[in-house]
């Protein structure tokens, strides 16, 4: 992002942006005084998003992409809203099982029993593991 900033509005300016990276909202910050007095700051934004993303995705350095992954305290995050959402944006109704299903196509067969266990003990759902190509049978 840049901006070009009138004289008199660069020192609030700076002193915004000084405190904003010193708190770490801002992750890259370069300003400078042209030679016709206009201030030129770059700057890169830390996003909330950032901290949300880390805790769901890790970078596999091998493929250079982002990876799903179920966090270890799964049980703390997950609420009936959540599981609300999950279903929305992953889930179906299979009609002829009668259930819902939820895509974990992504997720470690490990990641899949965990939250299964956390749907289970916190919310008494039963779920159980079905292969994609048990659901394409079933369509």
């Amino acid at each position: 992002m840049i901006m070009l900033i009138t004289y008199g509005k660069r020192f609030i300016l700076l002193c915004v942006l000084l405190r904003l990276y010193v708190l770490g909202l801002i992750l890259f910050l370069q300003v400078k005084l042209q030679l016709n007095m206009r201030l030129v700051v770059n700057l890169s934004l830390r996003t909330a998003l950032t901290v949300l993303h880390s805790q769901w995705y890790r970078l596999d350095k091998e493929n250079n992409k982002f990876i799903k992954i179920v966090p270890l305290n799964i049980v703390d995050l997950l609420t009936p809203i959540g599981i609300a959402h999950w279903i929305m944006g992953d889930g179906y109704w299979d009609n002829s099982s009668k259930t819902g299903v939820i895509c974990t196509d992504n997720l470690t067969f490990s990641e899949v029993e965990l939250l299964i266990r956390v749907l289970k003990s916190k919310f008494n759902l039963t779920a159980t593991v079905r292969s994609s190509e048990a659901l394409r049978r079933t369509k």
